[in-house]
């Protein structure tokens, strides 16, 4: 288990809920509820928003618990710099939708300075 998964066992535990129970007040499956307890997923921004609900506490509690789990995370790949650590935290909390029109206008940024670059060098 993660800090992530610990910290959300114990608000659990606080409000003697089981997975079951969290997944059936969150809409989701007891699966989904597993995978944020044992590390192997994290949850989308809606359910951080709806946990804040289900268990009554402040949302930045919730963001501070998943945070420091992603800074542990981005501390371990010393090729991100702190610029790319902030846009991949930024990325992760973005619904799929928003994502998705994040990367289309990072690739179109891409696009237009490897243009300027090959013109630059061409002259």
């Amino acid at each position: 288990m993660n800090e992530f998964g610990r910290w959300l066992q114990r608000r659990m535990d606080e409000r003697d809920l089981n997975q079951p129970g969290l997944a059936i007040k969150l809409g989701v499956r007891h699966s989904t509820v597993n995978r944020w307890l044992n590390g192997s997923a994290r949850p989308r921004p809606k359910y951080l928003r709806a946990l804040t609900r289900v268990l009554d506490i402040p949302p930045e509690e919730v963001y501070e618990a998943l945070g420091d789990l992603q800074k542990k995370r981005g501390a371990q790949d010393p090729r991100l710099d702190e610029d790319s650590r902030e846009a991949l935290h930024l990325l992760q909390e973005l619904s799929g939708e928003g994502r998705a029109a994040a990367l289309g206008m990072l690739r179109a940024i891409r696009e237009m300075e490897q243009r300027y670059v090959v013109r630059s060098n061409g002259k």
